[in-house]
Parts: C-alpha cells; sequence; structure tokens
C-alpha cells in the first residue's frame, strides 16, 4: 500500500484515524493510554505493510526483538558497571550489528556477492520493502543504548511501534529511537498540530501525484531508448525529468510521513531542504535526505575518526562512507559508483577549501547541478555501459545534439509544462506562503485524488531500497 493510493487515503487510513483518536478520548485518563494507543498504531503498521510484504513481516519484527532484547541487556550491564563497557556489552554490541546485518545482507546483498565473484546465484531471494530503513533505525538504537545517550525500551510494544510506525516505515524518514522517546511514552495531540500535519500531507501527495508522477512517464520512457544512439538534447531531457522526478517522489514522501505524524502527535525530523539549490556538493548532502546522511556521520564517519585524523585519512572516511552509502541503496555497481561519484567531489571540495563568494555563487551552482544531474543518471541507468553512453551524450558527444523526436516532445504541452513547474517547485520561493489557504489545500487534494483515478504509475523510488 503506498500513501498516494485511493485505498489508503479513503480507506486504510480514515479507519485507523478513527480507531486512534477513539482509544484517545476514551482513555482520556487512563495511566497507560499512551500504551494503547501505540498498541494501536503497531496493528494499523503491521496490517498496513501486510498489504504488500505479509510473509516477511517476521523480519522486521525479529530484527526489532533481537535489538530489543540486546539493548535490555546492555543497559542492565551498565547498571551493574557504574561506569564503562566490559567484553559482554561489547558482545551484546556485536551480536546486534552482526545480526542486522546478516539479515541485510542476506536478503539485499548475497546474490550481488555471488554473481560479483563469478559464482551462480543459488536461489531467487525477494528484498524486503524497506528492509534498509528499519535496519539503520533499530541498529542505531542499539548504539545509542551502549553510547549511553539513551536509556532502553521498556515496553517491546513501545519499541515494536517505533520500528514499525508506518507513516516512516517504508522510505523514511530515518529516525532515532533517542528522538522519539519521549513521545512514545506521553504524548499530546492540538488541533493546531493535526491541522500543520494535514496541510504537510497534502503538498507531498501534490508533490508525488501531481509532479513525480507525470515526470516518471518521461523519464521511463527516455531511459528505455538506445542511450548509444541517443543526441544530446534527448539525454538532458531525460537526466532532467529524473532528476525533478526523484526529488518530487523521495521528498513528497517524507512530506506525507511528517504529516502524518504530526496527525499522530509524533513530530518526525525534517528530511529535505531545497537540495537543488546547494552550491556545493557538500551542501547538497545536508539537504538531501538529510537523516541518511546523518546517520552516515553519526554511526559511521565520526567512528573511523572523521576530520580529526588528518588529510588522507579524512578523504578515504569520506570514499569509503560514500561507497557505503551507495551500496546501502541497492546491490549494483551502479549504486557503488554513483556513491563513489558524490564522495569523489567531497574530497575536491575539502581538498580545495571551496566555499564559492559572489559573483561566483552562480557558478558554483552550475557545477552543483552537473554533479548532481550526472549521479543521477548513474542512479537511474540499468547498467554502466547505459550511463557512460548517456555521460557521453549530455556532453555533447554524439553524432547529433538534437532530433525531431526531441524536439517534439519539448514542444509538447504537458511534458513542458511538467518540466517548469518541476522546475519552479524545487526551490524555494516567497509566495509559497500563500498555500495555507484552506481553499487551495482543498484544490491540491481533489486534484490529485482526480488524477489519482488516471494515473497507472504511482509506486514509490525508495520503496525497492
Amino acid at each position: 500500500m503506498v500513501f498516494s493510493s485511493l485505498k489508503f487515503l479513503f480507506v486504510f487510513l480514515p479507519a485507523v484515524l478513527a480507531v486512534y483518536f477513539s482509544l484517545y478520548y476514551f482513555l482520556k485518563g487512563h495511566p497507560r493510554k499512551t500504551f494503547f494507543l501505540n498498541l494501536a498504531l503497531l496493528i494499523a503498521s503491521l496490517e498496513f505493510y501486510s498489504e504488500g510484504e505479509a510473509h516477511f513481516i517476521w523480519v522486521m519484527l525479529l530484527t526489532g526483538g533481537i535489538d530489543y532484547i540486546a539493548a535490555r541487556l546492555i543497559e542492565s550491564e551498565h547498571e551493574r558497571l557504574e561506569g564503562g563497557n566490559n567484553f559482554k556489552t561489547k558482545g551484546l554490541l556485536v551480536f546486534s550489528i552482526v545480526a542486522n546485518m546478516g539479515l541485510l545482507f542476506y536478503f539485499k546483498y548475497s546474490n550481488f556477492a555471488l554473481t560479483t565473484f563469478g559464482l551462480p546465484q543459488w536461489m531467487d531471494i525477494a528484498l524486503p520493502i524497506g528492509i534498509s530503513f528499519y535496519t539503520f533505525e533499530s541498529m542505531s538504537y542499539t548504539i545509542d543504548v551502549y553510547r549511553r545517550e539513551v536509556r532502553a525500551a521498556k515496553s517491546l510494544v513501545n519499541y515494536w511501534a517505533f520500528i514499525t510506525f508506518f507513516p516512516h516505515l517504508i522510505a523514511g524518514p530515518i529516525i532515532r529511537y533517542v528522538d522519539l522517546r519521549r513521545q512514545l511514552e506521553k504524548r499530546t495531540h492540538s488541533p493546531e498540530q493535526i491541522v500543520e500535519g494535514i496541510h504537510r500531507f497534502v503538498l507531498g501527495l501534490g508533490k508525488k501525484v501531481l509532479l513525480a508522477n507525470p515526470m516518471a512517464v518521461h523519464a521511463d520512457y527516455l531511459f528505455s531508448l538506445d542511450a548509444s544512439r541517443m543526441d544530446t538534447l534527448t539525454a538532458w531531457l531525460a537526466a532532467g525529468s529524473y532528476t525533478l522526478q526523484i526529488y518530487f517522489d523521495f521528498s513528497g514522501y517524507s512530506d506525507m510521513a511528517i504529516g502524518l505524524g504530526k496527525i499522530f502527535g509524533i513530530d518526525l525530523p525534517e528530511n529535505f531542504n531545497y537540495p537543488y539549490v546547494a552550491r556545493s556538493v557538500q551542501d547538497f548532502w545536508r539537504r538531501w535526505h538529510i537523516t541518511l546522511s546523518n546517520w552516515f556521520r553519526d554511526y559511521l564517519y565520526f567512528p573511523l575518526g572523521g576530520n580529526r585524523v588528518g588529510k588522507t585519512k579524512e578523504y578515504r572516511n569520506l570514499l569509503f562512507v560514500f561507497f557505503v552509502c551507495g551500496l546501502w541503496h541497492g546491490a549494483s555497481f551502479n549504486f557503488i559508483f554513483w556513491g563513489l561519484w558524490h564522495g569523489l567531489f567531497l574530497v575536491i571540495e575539502r581538498q580545495f577549501k571551496w566555499s564559492p563568494q559572489s559573483p561566483l555563487r552562480f557558478l558554483a551552482h552550475i557545477y552543483v547541478i552537473f554533479v548532481i544531474v550526472f549521479g543521477w543518471v548513474l542512479f537511474r541507468s540499468e547498467t554502466l555501459s547505459q550511463s557512460l553512453h548517456l555521460w557521453k551524450a549530455l556532453l555533447g558527444g554524439t553524432e547529433r545534439l538534437w532530433s525531431p523526436d526531441a524536439l517534439q516532445l519539448l514542444q509538447t504541452p504537458t511534458f513542458f509544462i511538467y518540466f517548469i513547474l518541476g522546475l519552479l517547485f524545487c526551490t524555494p520561493q516567497s509566495w509559497y506562503g500563500h498555500l495555507k489557504k484552506e481553499s487551495v489545500f482543498a484544490g491540491i487534494f481533489l486534484l490529485a485524488v482526480c488524477f489519482l483515478c488516471g494515473q497507472e504509475y504511482n509506486p514509490f523510488i525508495y520503496f525497492r531500497f
């Protein structure tokens, strides 16, 4: 089930809201009210996940169960020691990490590893939806308990509610238990918060249905063409379409997730901040998939020494982190090279202490857009060969700079309008404040529903990660 589906909008969500807020008012003043609300959210989240992955629910619950027990044992040992860690706590942490990464490796990377070393795939392994997201969330919890940054959860129901909370379950934002612990134990709801959540959800729905889905149709068509025979204009239209599609697809999902969280009284972290206005690759990663960037910073880059270990090791750390970042997105060399592509430019910026000032800020922005667009070609292409052919076409290394088909597509009203709207809405504008009018949100919602009635393409890109 996806947020941008009629079943979710008119069946699942109304039913969950009815049950949740009935419990909220019926249990008013009850000392365990939040526990029962969390239980209701847990059941709803499992039902949400079971719509597409019922046979993989056990993976998610096992992941959460292992880390819940490991964290309780680590905290118990901490209380006994009254400070520091010993062999037992370290062993429990290692067990938690190995168990998490073992499940993730088996489902996501085992066949990729076999084929990489020239070995035959021994079985067809399906990938559980959202496994990369909930694995990182659960693993960070055990690490935080080990570091004494948060107390271990006392209730397994509360912890499973944190892992399975359906707004962020499938594609983030990647959240940390330390940020939600208080809200899981006790939270309040207000009309203002609910209205704000509805507004945020509707904006995300509009991004997904009215912008991402139409751009996806064009991007899929253009990337299906023979890249070795593609002209320069067609290559740029393909890369540009996907650049806009993935932003509105993923940021739209994050907006809907954050909005739903607010409706249920839970504040999820921001995940996007207009990444395409960045003037450095480093700034781009402060704005794109913020929660993933922060996760790699806190749980991989800093433990490796960060920038405190000398230039050579710092650059090694950056490249390694983005190698893992690419691999996290998928078992493919294209994803690995996409990660290393961004890591390379981060190293270059560190080496030359990149800090563009006026009048070079516009040129810096152009540079970042080129890096991003060329990176998305790697990310979207099925093979490395297709990526290289498209890169060649983007740089003008083709027989033709344009073709009649490309000119015709560019002049097609639907493509042109969506492309211009995409360029406009991926940048901050002062007039966005006018969207706070209720009539505007109602119009976006009704228009999105009308589009959903006639659209065939609807899945989120990041569901496969």
